[in-house]
């Protein structure tokens, strides 16, 4: 930060910011109510206080509960996800041209899956419900354990099946199930995750 190194837990501004690590992902808290999750890698969770509900805009919605409206700019309601993001892009940034919207060509996508990749994702994934069920499962009441399968399924597609998206799902799952305050029990050796 300002071409500075440092070490987390950070105290920023007398509380006003606080960094802080837990799992494998840094938490950026403010006084608030706004949350931060980031795993370094590819997985970011936002939360705020219930006292912003229906008072925010922009690429995570309106935080007013209703899922059917979250995809609005300002004035107008968006189609699609891509729409929404272009929508919200800032004109003419720097680097702007390394930035692409769409796939182009040949492009990767899930939705005419072949029969045998699909069995084999779902039985891949079926797993990660099986420890979800096992030694995660007290957390199952409070985080949902079905969104996680399913971001299972999408990544074994796109990621040709690597054991890879497996773990990281876990490992997300079991820290959000941590910082919801829930005691976890082993999962990575059941599910031949390294540490």
């Amino acid at each position: 930060m300002n071409y500075t190194l440092w070490n987390l837990p950070i105290n920023l501004g007398n509380g006003k910011v606080k960094l802080s690590q837990s799992g494998l992902s840094v938490i950026v808290e403010t006084d608030f109510g706004l949350t931060v999750q980031y795993d370094w890698k590819e997985y970011l969770v936002i939360t705020m206080s219930g006292s912003f509900s229906g008072k925010v805009c922009g690429l995570c919605g309106n935080f007013n509960g209703k899922k059917e409206d979250d995809l609005v700019t300002p004035g107008s309601q968006m189609s699609s996800v891509v729409a929404l993001g272009k929508s919200w892009r800032v004109p003419n940034a720097m680097d702007d041209a390394h930035c692409q919207d769409e796939c182009s060509g040949q492009c990767d996508t899930c939705d005419n899956e072949r029969f045998f990749h699909s069995l084999t994702a779902r039985m891949f994934c079926s797993l990660l419900t099986h420890i979800m069920d096992g030694p995660l499962s007290d957390c199952n009441a409070i985080i949902d354990p079905k969104v996680f399968h399913e971001i299972c399924l999408f990544d074994m597609c796109m990621g040709e099946g690597m054991k890879y998206f497996l773990c990281n799902s876990l490992q997300v799952y079991a820290d959000a199930c941590q910082r919801a305050g829930i005691k976890i029990h082993d999962w990575r050796h059941l599910a031949h995750c390294c540490e």
